[in-house]
């Protein structure tokens, strides 16, 4: 598969991604479940990541997050990150169970304490601060069972970059070392998926995590 299916820097992902939708369908506790994509960009892997709930054969339903324009504090004079219309087109066929959403990650989050997310992805802003803003945020929200996937964790990639916040590098291993994620060392999560990526295709990686249900 390619960027112009599964999104940018995906590229060997797709397997560790479609097993974490299939380990969470397994294990997720509630009657539906429910995907939280932060940094969904034009939505080519919302698309999939839906495209694999439906096969589950469980009740499902996505949102996709992303920043508004010109948010204040983040340094990128357009910093919602997608082409709206395109985003709106690519995930229409899901008619009213995907959402598109708009707000600084952990903000959004933090108002809607109590939502119950069983599987979420974390490819925002990839500065070591912002990552871990971002899963102690999520953590709370997440089932028994669920998932979090983290883009962004090949090695070659770490201190690359520059973000569009702060203009820091890619420091995803940094945050998930400092939450002890890395090694898997946190209280009810356990490291169940990593994928390198595709360095010579620029596929960046992810880490799938669990939270444990005993």
């Amino acid at each position: 598969m390619s960027d112009l299916q599964w999104g940018l820097s995906m590229v060997g992902c797709e397997e560790t991604i479609l097993n974490a939708v299939g380990v969470t369908a397994a294990s997720a506790s509630g009657v539906r479940l429910r995907y939280v994509e932060i940094g969904c960009a034009n939505c080519l892997t919302l698309v999939q990541v839906c495209n694999a709930l439906e096969r589950t054969g469980r009740p499902w339903e996505a949102i996709g997050l992303d920043l508004p324009d010109n948010v204040d504090g983040f340094i990128s004079p357009r910093s919602w990150c997608q082409d709206k219309q395109e985003a709106q087109k690519n995930i229409e066929q899901f008619g009213q169970r995907v959402r598109l959403e708009h707000g600084i990650s952990w903000e959004w989050l933090s108002i809607r304490y109590g939502m119950a997310i069983s599987l979420a992805m974390v490819d925002g802003c990839h500065e070591k601060e912002c990552v871990k803003r971002d899963f102690l945020a999520l953590e709370p929200m997440i089932v028994p069972g669920g998932c979090v996937v983290f883009h962004d964790t090949s090695e070659w990639s770490q201190g690359t970059d520059p973000q569009h916040h702060l203009g820091q590098p890619i420091e995803v291993r940094k945050a998930l070392v400092e939450l002890q994620l890395l090694p898997p060392l946190r209280e009810w999560w356990s490291l169940v998926g990593v994928a390198d990526g595709r360095e010579s295709e620029g596929g960046r990686g992810c880490m799938v995590y669990q939270r444990r249900t005993t």
